[in-house]
């Protein structure tokens, strides 16, 4: 008896041990970071990595001139058929410094899908993959991502919850469009929302993005972009990558319904959400 009280105390020291520890972690983080990808200063045909590219392109991602978001050159990406595009599709953005429980995160990217693209997969393709989220021991709790479906629709991912509810807005082919994810890390006050074009696509507040306030964000894996196609590519097909930008700092754009957001280029609130309605029934005296 005696002793199973002695372990009793010796995991309750260690539990206290371990929050104090958290609360020094966050004591001391870095300043807010942005990190960049336009793509522009690497050299055709190579694999776009670099000072204007990912920290590592995958070995079907190269610098491209044949079509750009903004610039001259972009990231293009091959999906070989039958792949499922581990690890060779797409990019890995690695982070200056890991997040912590309270910590926010936006991505952007502008992706550029051909007219023939064929989402087809089973039962979904990873878009965009950040925040994963690690134990105080380093072991894997899961993943916060945009993913699609195999209509090409949007899917919000929580692998900490799970939570993966698909929307009714569709990626677009044949054009540029901006795809951005917010994340708060926490167990008390969690949020994720995913907009297309500055447009608020989703919204969860009620799943947890950290399980515990001692948990923490891997800053090697980052943010991937692509890398994982379930049930291999329907064909062989590429697309393009420009304009990325990852986050830590508020950004000053805020969407129609107020949130701050990393926002598409040259972000127009007022021509996308449209003037305020006029008050209604007012009385002058």
């Amino acid at each position: 008896m005696k002793k199973y009280r002695k372990n009793n105390f010796i995991v309750s020291i260690f539990k206290v041990f371990l929050i104090i520890l958290s609360f020094s972690i966050f004591s001391i983080r870095a300043h807010a970071w942005t990190i960049t990808a336009d793509f522009e200063l690497g050299t055709i045909g190579q694999e776009a990595q670099g000072p204007s590219g990912f920290t590592d392109a995958l070995s079907q991602t190269f610098y491209s001139s044949e079509n750009s978001h903004s610039g001259s050159k972009s990231a293009k990406v091959i999906f070989p058929k039958d792949s499922d595009c581990w690890p060779v599709c797409g990019g890995t953005i690695v982070y200056h410094t890991p997040l912590f429980h309270d910590d926010e995160i936006w991505v952007r990217e502008y992706v550029y899908f051909p007219p023939d693209f064929d989402f087809t997969s089973h039962p979904v393709f990873k878009i965009l993959r950040t925040a994963r989220i690690l134990t105080i021991d380093n072991s894997p709790r899961g993943i916060l991502s945009i993913l699609s479906d195999d209509q090409g629709r949007i899917v919000l991912s929580n692998e900490i919850t799970p939570y993966q509810p698909t929307t009714n807005v569709y990626f677009s082919r044949g054009k540029w469009q901006s795809i951005e994810l917010y994340v708060k890390l926490s167990n008390i006050s969690p949020v994720m929302r995913i907009w297309k074009d500055g447009i608020l696509v989703i919204e969860d507040r009620d799943h947890k993005t950290m399980l515990e306030i001692t948990d923490i964000v891997d800053k090697e894996f980052g943010t991937y972009i692509f890398t994982y196609w379930n049930g291999g590519v329907p064909k062989t097909q590429y697309a393009f990558i420009d304009d990325v930008e990852v986050t830590t700092d508020k950004p000053l754009n805020v969407d129609c319904k107020g949130n701050p957001m990393i926002g598409p280029l040259n972000w127009d609130r007022a021509k996308a959400c449209g003037s305020p309605a006029p008050p209604q029934n007012l009385t002058v005296k």
